[in-house]
């Protein structure tokens, strides 16, 4: 008999914490287990957030640790941009063999942790953000400019005649975020809608 189970990995600088939603599972070159000593268990993962507009896709965890001590482990900065890992598998109930293929869900970094508590729980979140992020904080996305293209293609003048851009847009949108219209074209100014 076969049954689903959640597989958690995080990456620390110093260790690798391997978490599942229950019992133990060995895959992914080590052994995942229902308990970690500094993070506790898995008590929610929120749904994720799909990436729109100009935001990436987000995932949020939140931990029942052993004690107050491990926020204080994971405020360090060295934490933050640490990999996580989400996977969906497919296991053997009799044999804990991951079986079949599994589902990467999420690839990403850990982004605040922050605490939860109230007079009966207490409890860690860890917001992780996706790989994508990597294109906001190292500026290695292109640039809509003359200067950039040049860069990237040396002599080619193909934004050389774009003038009249008012507000900054996005590659892959169809136009700006507040609703103004940007013309572009040496002469003609059209706006972007009325170029399709």
């Amino acid at each position: 008999m076969n049954g689903f189970i959640g597989l958690l990995r995080i990456d620390f600088p110093d260790r690798t914490v391997r978490l599942c939603d229950g019992g133990f599972i060995t895959f992914d070159g080590g052994t995942f287990t229902a308990r970690d000593s500094v993070l506790g268990s898995i008590a929610s993962i929120d749904s994720m957030s799909e990436g729109a507009s100009g935001e990436i896709p987000a995932l949020d965890i939140t931990f029942n640790p052993p004690g107050p001590v491990a926020f204080t482990a994971l405020t360090a900065g060295a934490l933050q941009r640490s990999q996580v890992r989400l996977w969906l598998a497919e296991y053997n109930v009799a044999t804990n063999a991951v079986v079949g293929t599994h589902d990467l869900l999420f690839l990403g970094q850990l982004d605040q942790p922050s605490i939860r508590y109230s007079r009966t729980e207490y409890g860690i979140s860890i917001s992780c953000v996706s790989q994508a992020e990597w294109f906001f904080e190292l500026d290695t996305g292109n640039g809509l400019s003359d200067t950039e293209h040049q860069e990237r293609y040396p002599g080619d003048l193909g934004h050389a005649n774009a003038t009249g851009l008012q507000v900054a847009t996005a590659w892959g949108i169809a136009g700006p975020v507040n609703g103004g219209g940007g013309g572009f074209g040496g002469g003609g100014g059209r706006s972007l809608e009325n170029a399709r």
